[in-house]
């Protein structure tokens, strides 16, 4: 047998190629990388300078309307409370006064109430003494 290397020789060739191809291959993916790692970074770096101008520029004037609101609303919050308290003891005291009334009108009225009550029940026996008496 003769040693033929033609078919050796082609393998080996399509190999050869097979790896160019590859190395063009990781080349090319690593060119495609580092363009879309650049254009991430562009799009970081626009982000972030949009996030120091919103930081710089537009959020303080919000912050500043915001707390201006929030003393607003604790000065209202302060006068309701004091209102709400004054009304608190106004009621009470208004309530305080009625119940005392109340209470001097149930005694003098209680008082006259028996008065006339024994009154009209001393009247009633008269009157039944002198209808008994007459039958």
């Amino acid at each position: 047998m003769s040693a033929d290397l033609h078919t050796t020789n082609t393998l080996l060739g399509i190999m050869a190629a097979v790896s160019v191809i590859e190395v063009l291959m990781v080349i090319a993916a690593g060119i495609a990388l580092w363009t879309m790692y650049k254009r991430v970074l562009a799009v970081s770096d626009r982000a972030m300078a949009l996030a120091d101008r919103v930081v710089s520029q537009d959020l303080p004037p919000v912050i500043a309307r915001v707390n201006a609101i929030l003393d607003d609303v604790k000065d209202v919050s302060a006068v309701v409370k004091h209102d709400s308290e004054w009304i608190n003891s106004a009621v009470r005291s208004t309530v305080d006064r009625i119940e005392t009334a109340t209470g001097h009108v149930r005694s003098t009225v209680g008082a006259k109430t028996r008065w006339a009550s024994a009154a009209f029940r001393g009247l009633r026996f008269a009157l039944s003494a002198l209808a008994s008496s007459r039958h």
